[in-house]
């Protein structure tokens, strides 16, 4: 398992627990293009949302480069914006963070399926396609085009 990014005091001794060193590769913080390269490479991706007040109704581009790359997103979060978007293109499964069971249950779901070799990915293509950056050029193309039109 490995874990790429800036993690707080907390997770980092987490990380240096002898037992889990041995089973996770905890790499830091990398340039943009690498970091994508590491989604592209993962079987399932790990999205942690922080329960700050406001945080459910943000939603950060990284979240839909990690719904791009077509691999499950276990995705930690409260209900809020982020986690109605996961369930909404079925780009994984949402579990809370302040639960164990829920997060044990989606881990073991997409590992047996990868021991299985059974496809892990079950997004909504047609869903997903709304979110890309071509499908968001062409709707404000045509509300330009709507309001310069409404205006003429």
């Amino acid at each position: 398992m490995k874990f790429v990014g800036r993690f707080g005091e907390t997770v980092q001794q987490l990380f240096d627990d002898p037992v889990l060193k041995s089973v996770i590769v905890v790499k830091p913080y990398m340039p943009h293009a690498e970091s994508v390269q590491e989604l592209l490479s993962s079987d399932a991706l790990l999205l942690v949302v922080d329960d700050a007040s406001l945080s459910e109704e943000i939603v950060p581009g990284k979240v839909f480069e990690y719904i791009g790359t077509s691999r499950p997103i276990i995705t930690l979060a409260l209900d809020g914006a982020i986690a109605s978007l996961i369930k909404e293109t079925n780009a994984g499964t949402v579990a809370s963070f302040r639960s164990p069971e829920q997060i044990e249950a989606a881990y073991l779901q997409y590992y047996q399926a990868f021991l299985e070799k059974r496809p892990m990915w079950k997004g909504h293509a047609d869903t997903i396609k709304k979110y890309t950056r071509r499908e968001a050029a062409h709707k404000l193309s045509e509300l330009v085009y709507n309001v310069a039109d409404a205006a003429s």
